[in-house]
């Protein structure tokens, strides 16, 4: 997919303080430039567009990238793969999705369930 391809090649730049990322023009890399970094947002409304359209698998290589890239996910990062997983079925993943939050930085917050059931409602 186009858009997960295109935040795939984004490098992070680690090497100071500054929240930029490079991304290679070519694949020489000879021409380099500094771009935001993608942030926790930006990352959860591509998973989140994902998700609605059906696209799960495209949804969790998201929460993946930005996990890989030092981005943590907030807790509506995961109402909206939680959300999509209910609305497809996928109430595994949901129980799989919700024992796993307490392992990060978040918790499981009436947006949480709140995502849970409009998505079963869906």
């Amino acid at each position: 997919d186009m858009a997960l391809d295109l935040l795939a090649q984004y490098t992070v730049n680690i090497s100071g303080n500054t929240n930029t990322i490079n991304y290679n023009n070519d694949s020489s890399g000879n021409e380099r430039r500094s771009r935001p970094h993608p942030n926790v947002e930006a990352y959860t409304n591509l998973l989140d567009a994902y998700g609605k359209r059906g696209s799960l698998e495209d949804s969790v290589k998201v929460l993946k990238l930005m996990m890989k890239r030092g981005v943590p996910p907030n807790e509506i990062t995961f109402a909206c793969l939680i959300g999509a997983f209910a609305r497809h079925g996928k109430l595994e993943k949901v129980d799989q999705l919700l024992a796993y939050i307490p392992t990060t930085n978040c918790q499981t917050t009436a947006i949480t369930y709140n995502s849970l059931i409009s998505g079963l409602l869906h």
